[in-house]
């Protein structure tokens, strides 16, 4: 299963969002105060999607947006 996540860097706190869009697939937002850096951001995301989840980090799999605001994320198990 693929996850379709936007990312929100250099926020004031960190919160993850659930929405759909208008085909009815499920975008998270995640609000993460990390910096991206070095990867610094795309591992807090990693993080806080595994825990919205209630996943293990290594179930959770980045496939493509390292370097974008707009990310998805293989589900494996």
């Amino acid at each position: 299963m693929i996850v379709s996540v936007i990312a929100h860097p250099w926020s004031k706190r960190n919160l993850v969002k659930k929405e759909q869009d208008m085909f009815g697939e499920d975008i998270y937002h995640i609000y993460t105060s990390s910096k991206p850096i070095d990867g610094e951001a795309n591992k807090s995301i990693h993080e806080a999607l595994a825990a919205f989840l209630g996943l293990k980090k290594y179930q959770i799999r980045l496939v493509s947006g390292e370097a974008s605001k707009y990310k998805k994320f293989k589900i494996v198990q």
